[in-house]
């Protein structure tokens, strides 16, 4: 049985399991990695050479880190994913209180020069075998996924302006929400006018130049068309309130 951050790996199994009929389970909540990204999302900017991220082992025993990037498949595996980027290094051993350097390199492959694109960085976590090579013991094997935003140069306008620029409408159940813009918009909920009332704790991303439906409250009915406030996540992985107006 198997449980990942994003989706299941069984196919991958192969290669990990021992002969002596270990078991690795890839989890996401039910279990802590040790391995820690230094942040939740990644902004490519496409001027850039390159871009580098930190991932530290926060626990005392070493681990093997292994990197990939996919297009925004959850079931992806290494090896198996056609994207324009390589990462340095896909595979190396981080040992406890100590930190490695994860580059992203843009290959120069065509992408949308009119918006962003996104695309996720996988980093999974399997720890060392036990000292004794006569102990039963199941190995957790951890994945953690964030998304990297390649902007491209020359974009016209500002991210932190986008979620401004949201508008509104009730479809059904639902709130819709356009983004005229071309950046993605990471949207936590949506509040009533004061922001004292939740809508929508329906969590998801709006895409650039598209609309994206969040589930509303079931005690919420009708919407007065009204301005909402919205919570999205910023560049940095911080929190921002912003006033939308409806369509």
């Amino acid at each position: 049985m198997i449980g990942a951050r994003g989706g299941c790996y069984q196919s991958y199994l192969s290669t990990l399991l021992k002969i002596s009929g270990v078991f690795l389970l890839l989890m996401t909540r039910y279990a802590e990695a040790n391995l820690v990204i230094n942040t939740t999302r990644v902004i490519y900017n496409g001027a850039a050479r390159d871009v580098t991220v930190n991932v530290t082992n926060e626990g005392n025993q070493p681990s093997l880190m292994q990197s990939w990037i996919d297009n925004g498949n959850p079931d992806s595996i290494p090896d198996e994913e056609d994207v324009p980027f390589s990462l340095i290094p896909p595979v190396a051993r981080v040992n406890g209180g100590m930190s490695q350097a994860l580059k992203i390199a843009w290959n120069g492959d065509p992408l949308p020069t009119d918006r962003e694109s996104v695309f996720y960085l996988n980093v999974m976590d399997i720890p060392p075998d036990p000292t004794s090579p006569d102990s039963n013991y199941v190995q957790f094997a951890i994945r953690t996924r964030i998304k990297v935003f390649f902007r491209p140069k020359g974009l016209s306008g500002r991210a932190d302006s986008a979620p401004r620029q949201l508008v509104w409408q009730q479809v059904g159940p639902a709130i819709r929400l356009s983004n005229p813009t071309p950046f993605h918009v990471s949207v936590n909920q949506i509040m009533d006018t004061k922001g004292l009332r939740p809508i929508s704790r329906d969590i998801g991303m709006v895409s650039p130049f598209s609309a994206h439906d969040f589930k509303t409250e079931p005690t919420v009915r009708a919407v007065k068309r009204d301005d909402l406030q919205v919570e999205t996540i910023n560049d940095y992985g911080g929190n921002t309130v912003s006033v939308i107006h409806a369509r």
